[in-house]
C-alpha cells in the first residue's frame, strides 16, 4: 500500500498541475501585500509598549529615562522620540567635520553620508569622541533627541552630555574599557 501511495505520490509530482500554478501566482502576487501588512503593523504599534528604558543620572538631572532606539524606528517615526532622551548604536564619522551617526558602515556609504543622526558631542569630549570614531566599531551613545534642526540631510540630531558614548564590542572579542 505505501508503494502504490508512493507511486501515485511520484506520478503527481511529474505531471504539470494548473492548480499549484494559479496558487504560486496568486500567492506572488499577495506575498508583497503580506509583508507590507506585516512591516506596517510592526512598525505603526505603540512604541512605549515595546521600548526598554532605564533610569540613569544625566545632565546633572536625577534618574532621567533614557530609551532603547534603533535606526528604523526613527526613520518611521521620530516625533514621537523628539525632546526624549535615547540610547542608540551605529556607525559613527565625521561629514564635512561634524559628526553624525549611521546605521551601518554600508548604509554611510551607499547612501551618500544621508539619513543619519546629526551629533552635538559635548566640546569637553571632542579628543575622546574622535579617537572612538577612529576605532572604526560601532558606537553607542545616549543624548537628547531633536527633530528639527539645521543639519542637512539627516533624520535627526542628538545631543551627547559629557562622556555618554562607548566602543560597543563585536560579537566574539573581549569587552573594550571606553578610551580615557
Amino acid at each position: 500500500m505505501d508503494h502504490e501511495w508512493m507511486t501515485e505520490s511520484h506520478a503527481r509530482m511529474k505531471t504539470p498541475r494548473r492548480g499549484s500554478e494559479a496558487a504560486r501566482a496568486q500567492f506572488s502576487s499577495a506575498a508583497p501585500k503580506l509583508l507590507a501588512v506585516l512591516v506596517t503593523g510592526l512598525s505603526t504599534g505603540n512604541v512605549t509598549a515595546t521600548e526598554t528604558c532605564i533610569a540613569a543620572p544625566i545632565e546633572g538631572k536625577a534618574n532621567v529615562q533614557i530609551c532603547d532606539a534603533d535606526f528604523p524606528t526613527l526613520w518611521q517615526r521620530r516625533e514621537q522620540y523628539d525632546g526624549r532622551y535615547i540610547m542608540i548604536t551605529g556607525f559613527a564619522t565625521y561629514v564635512d567635520g561634524s559628526p553624525y551617526l549611521f546605521a551601518s558602515k554600508d548604509l554611510y556609504t551607499y547612501m551618500a553620508a544621508r539619513g543619519g543622526i546629526a551629533l552635538e558631542i559635548d566640546p569637553r569630549d571632542a579628543v575622546l569622541f574622535r579617537k572612538v570614531v577612529e576605532g572604526g566599531g560601532p558606537v553607542t551613545l545616549q543624548g537628547r533627541y531633536a527633530v528639527n534642526h539645521s543639519a542637512v540631510a539627516s533624520i535627526g540630531l542628538l545631543i551627547v552630555p559629557k562622556r555618554r558614548f562607548w566602543p560597543e564590542t563585536m560579537p566574539g572579542e573581549r569587552p573594550q574599557r571606553p578610551p580615557d
